[in-house]
């Protein structure tokens, strides 16, 4: 595998990983709310409380994942010197 079929593969698999972050994040933010019951006496709370905590999961996966990359070039660059 030369080096750019491995970036290719990269770039794919964190696109990949941002695109399925959400609705993971969703569903967490659901069973938060709701648990195991899909029943709501106000849909319309429950839906802005379910997507208020959908996106601080996915900004904290996304925070994650940069903290990641970061450390991965670090890594990087301490190997080169």
């Amino acid at each position: 595998m030369n080096e750019t079929t491995a970036i290719i593969i990269l770039i794919v698999l964190f696109f990949l990983f941002i695109a399925l972050s959400f609705p993971i994040a969703y569903a967490i933010g659901h069973f938060c709310v709701l648990r195991f019951s899909t029943v709501s006496y106000s849909v319309v709370r429950d839906f802005f409380l379910i997507m208020l905590i959908a996106l601080l999961i996915y900004c904290a996966l996304l925070f994650a994942l940069n903290i990641f990359n970061i450390k991965k070039e670090i890594r990087k660059m301490e190997t080169h010197i």
